[in-house]
């Protein structure tokens, strides 16, 4: 098995991904939804466990190496990532695992999309989708104790 670094455009978004290959296909593909301060290359040691496994991880717009749009945040926009991941990669049936923040958007995604999930992990979230308070993300990011600066890219203008 191997892995491979993608990307995809989503309007105008380049969303960053990884995918394993392992050697026999055939079941169900895992699509990993991140959460809120991390990025795909954080699972290559999950998806690399999964030898038998194909496994898919995306890093959200403005995480990892996606792009960061000046606006485009909202659940809608994060979903539309999966959208185009899924799409690009011609995924007819998938299970999708979200773990903190990424449980609303893999929820997101499953509520539109049901009729190709086979399963759904969800991780360390509440089953719904918080609004983040205005100005949050600054503070956030630079708060000493959480270590996140190089992984969340915030625009202030």
């Amino acid at each position: 098995m191997f892995i491979e670094e993608n990307w995809v455009d989503n309007d105008g978004t380049r969303i960053n991904f990884f995918q394993s290959k392992p050697e026999k296909a055939g079941k169900i593909p895992l699509l990993i939804c991140p959460g809120l301060s991390e990025a795909a290359e954080e699972y290559i040691n999950l998806m690399s466990s999964l030898q038998d496994n194909r496994c898919i991880a995306l890093s959200f717009r403005g995480r990892g190496k996606s792009d960061s749009p000046l606006t485009g945040y909202s659940l809608e926009d994060h979903v539309s990532d999966i959208v185009a991941v899924v799409k690009q990669l011609e995924l007819d049936d998938l299970c999708l695992m979200g773990y903190s923040r990424g449980v609303s958007y893999a929820l997101g995604y499953a509520i539109n999309h049901h009729e190709n999930i086979k399963g759904l992990i969800i991780e360390e979230y509440p089953a719904q989708h918080k609004q983040m308070p205005s100005g949050w993300g600054v503070g956030w990011k630079n708060e000493p104790t959480r270590g996140y600066g190089d992984r969340i890219r915030i625009k202030t203008s």
